[in-house]
C-alpha cells in the first residue's frame, strides 16, 4: 500500500472512536440523572421552606450534602473544573 493504511489502522481508529462515543453517551447520561435527582431534592427544600417546614428542609438539605459528595469526584472528572466551583 502507498500510504501504509491497512485493515488493522481502519480498525483500530473504529474501534476508539466508537469506545469514545459510548463512553461519552453513558458520562452524559451520568451527569443527567444525578442533576435531575439534586434538581428535585432542591425544589422539595423549596416548598419545605416555603410552609415552614424547617425539619424537613434541614434533613433534606443534609440528603443533598450526601448525594454531592457521593458524585463529586465523577462530575469533576467528567466537567470542566471551573463550572462545578
Amino acid at each position: 500500500m502507498k500510504y501504509g493504511i491497512t485493515v488493522k489502522t481502519i480498525c483500530s481508529i473504529l474501534i476508539i472512536t466508537l469506545l469514545i462515543v459510548v463512553i461519552s453517551f453513558f458520562s452524559q447520561r451520568k451527569l443527567i440523572r444525578d442533576s435531575t435527582v439534586l434538581g428535585q431534592s432542591i425544589e422539595k427544600i423549596e416548598e419545605s421552606v416555603e410552609s415552614e417546614g424547617w425539619d424537613q428542609a434541614k434533613g433534606i438539605l443534609k440528603q443533598i450534602s450526601d448525594d454531592w459528595m457521593e458524585v463529586k469526584g465523577i462530575w469533576a472528572a467528567l466537567i470542566d473544573h471551573a463550572e462545578i466551583d
